[in-house]
């Protein structure tokens, strides 16, 4: 039987989220299967929405899936936010 250490076997099953999580970046959002036009089309637009607006990222992502599901798309399932669901973007001030 062959045997792999775990760091090996770890870097092995690394997910492209995981990859970016571990070289620092903060949030990754994405979809865990390729959605349709009109899903994405409506998720982007709720989603984009709140975020300008200065909501979390985290409610933004669940109003946005709320959205899709409302339409009767099956495809609201499929977006999937890793990292702080409380980041938000503030305004920033002038100097």
């Amino acid at each position: 039987m062959f045997n792999v250490n775990k760091r090996e076997q770890l870097k092995q099953t690394v997910s492209v989220a995981e990859a970016f999580l571990r070289g620092g970046l903060k949030l990754f959002l994405g979809t865990y299967w390729p959605v349709g036009d009109a899903a994405a089309m409506t998720f982007s637009c709720v989603f984009y929405d709140n975020i300008i607006n200065q909501q979390p990222i985290g409610k933004a992502v669940h109003l946005a899936r709320q959205e899709v599901l409302s339409k009767g798309d099956i495809d609201w399932a499929d977006y999937m936010l890793y990292g702080d669901a409380r980041f938000a973007l503030k305004q920033s001030r002038k100097s």
